[in-house]
């Protein structure tokens, strides 16, 4: 599909120096492109509180993110404005700023375990079907456990105790396996075979050895096939009103961040940005060490217990 006003779009896109800027402004662009189709109406005639609310439906769970929406957004009506587009508007300069907003971050992320389980139990098989979904579900929780999205095919079932409820990571620490992953986590260890998930009453198909925990029935997969896969399935659901919750996997490793981190403070521990890279290094023992993942920010937790606690930071 098209992006609305599409002439006047492509225009301004290849007015952008920067390779990097133009593909990113490509992509909000696109973004909006339902939003100014349902009202009818370009972004750069839109008033100032219409711009505020159009930003905030394509999803601000991040303070970043807000504020990179409302960058572009303020430069194309601006580019517009200035180059005299039928119908632009200075009202651009009205949008100053750009909060998140709580309910699109209970929209796109958990608030505990029990949480995410509800979410996977909704959308996809039960574990009990012993269908593939066992996989997806697994590699929710490896995400949310703390491995990182690009990791999870290397996690190999020589790595998970199930005794202690732990994973080995490859930086060395253990994440903590809660109990709600109990079920899909020990299948993927145990299980020679898993159904597909359209034909989960059929015979089931042998997955291919080897010790690779979310290894499938032709292959051990891929994180390029197996993420378009996922979200196909979970958009549809958001789409067809099966869940109120649109989930991204990115979204799944935040929501475990802050939990990790929720649970800390309430144990008594003072929540820094320092912790939080920690954290989201899958760290649950954070006396020592660096962190390596500088986008976990602490406005952004705080905001997360705000949406999920009612809680502000301490």
């Amino acid at each position: 599909m098209a992006m609305y006003n599409e002439k006047i779009k492509r225009a301004y896109i290849n007015s952008v120096e920067l390779i990097s800027q133009r593909v990113k402004a490509a992509r909000f662009l696109e973004a909006v492109k339902q939003i100014e189709t349902e009202a009818g109406m370009d972004l750069y005639e839109m008033s100032a509180s219409q711009l505020e609310s159009s930003l905030k439906r394509i999803g601000n769970v991040k303070v970043g993110s807000a504020r990179s929406k409302l960058m572009y957004a303020r430069l194309y009506c601006k580019w517009c404005y200035l180059n005299h587009i039928d119908g632009s508007t200075d009202s651009y300069k009205e949008l100053k700023s750009l909060n998140v907003d709580l309910s699109i971050i209970r929209e796109k992320t958990v608030g505990n375990p029990l949480g995410l389980k509800i979410y996977l139990d909704t959308v996809f098989s039960k574990e009990s079907d012993m269908t593939s979904d066992n996989i997806i579900k697994a590699a929710f929780w490896l995400v949310y456990c703390g491995v990182l999205p690009n990791d999870i095919y290397t996690v190999k079932n020589s790595e998970i105790d199930m005794t202690n409820l732990r994973i080995k990571l490859a930086n060395g620490y253990f994440a903590s396996i809660p109990s709600e992953a109990i079920p899909s986590i020990r299948n993927c260890l145990e299980a020679k075979s898993f159904r597909y998930e359209k034909n989960k009453y059929n015979n089931p198909v042998k997955r291919v050895e080897g010790d690779v925990l979310l290894r499938g029935m032709r292959n051990v997969g891929a994180v390029k096939t197996l993420f378009p896969a996922i979200g196909k399935r979970t958009r549809k659901a958001f789409t067809d009103g099966i869940t109120t919750q649109n989930l991204t996997m990115s979204n799944v490793r935040d929501s475990g961040i802050y939990y990790r981190a929720y649970s800390a403070e309430i144990a008594g521990v003072t929540i820094t940005e320092k912790i939080l890279e920690r954290f989201a290094d899958g760290a649950t023992d954070f006396s020592s060490g660096e962190g390596k993942s500088r986008e976990i920010r602490l406005v952004d937790y705080s905001n997360w217990k705000m949406a999920h606690y009612g809680a502000s930071l301490k």
